[in-house]
């Protein structure tokens, strides 16, 4: 008498249908029971499946494990000169060094304009301007210290201030909808759609998990 075979699908449970008996799937025989005239009878099946679902689906036919390794719960030594190279800290050294220097350069930008507020004064339009001109350093400096550089920066206009929220998904899309503000950011350039209007090189504040943010706009250091 011929043995019935089955497959194991990846919901566990068994079909008579497409089963598959080559690589990677392999078959267990399986004791199971049904009734007949009234008596619970075993029989055996042969069920095709890939391992780690056999052993999920009839956990007390799965090979047992072999003895553990008897050193794997000892600590690991680990030194940080040998994982992070001489050459690859110095050059890591000098970057914040200069970052810190650019930090310095935009500070005395902004020290300069804010001089220049008292005799803006007289004027609500020159006012405002200087204003956004002031955001607009706070902002490079923010950039700069996350790992940009400083090349030939003058505060920008005023519609160059301003600065556009959206949000990052999961997949790396950035909408401009559900966005929530109590979520980690990142503030990026990018080219955006705003009221069919184009605008490139923006100030997007970018909110997301912060997972994600790490994946798609990771924060670099220069060197």
């Amino acid at each position: 008498m011929s043995i019935e075979e089955r497959r194991l699908g990846s919901d566990l449970k068994l079909y008579n249908f497409n089963i598959v008996r080559e690589a990677p799937y392999v078959s267990r025989e399986i004791t199971r029971y049904r009734w007949e005239d009234g008596a619970k009878v075993s029989y055996q099946t042969l069920v095709w499946g890939k391992p780690d679902d056999l052993d999920n689906k009839f956990s007390d036919t799965a090979e047992p494990e072999g003895p553990g390794d008897p050193d794997a719960d000892e600590p690991v030594p680990i030194s940080g000169s040998a994982l992070i190279p001489s050459a690859l800290a110095d050059k890591a050294g000098e970057a914040i060094l200069a970052a810190k220097l650019q930090a310095q350069t935009v500070k005395a930008q902004a020290q300069s304009l804010l001089g220049s507020l008292g005799p803006a004064a007289d004027s609500r339009g020159l006012l405002t301007e200087e204003a956004f001109n002031l955001r607009a350093l706070i902002l490079e400096a923010k950039r700069v210290l996350a790992g940009g550089t400083q090349e030939d920066f003058t505060p920008p206009t005023q519609a160059d201030a301003k600065q556009y929220a959206r949000r990052l998904q999961s997949n790396g899309s950035v909408v401009n909808f559900n966005i929530d503000r109590k979520k980690p950011y990142r503030d990026i350039k990018r080219t955006i759609t705003e009221r069919g209007e184009t605008i490139e090189n923006a100030n997007v504040r970018l909110y997301g998990d912060l997972a994600d943010l790490d994946t798609y706009f990771p924060l670099t250091l220069e060197v």
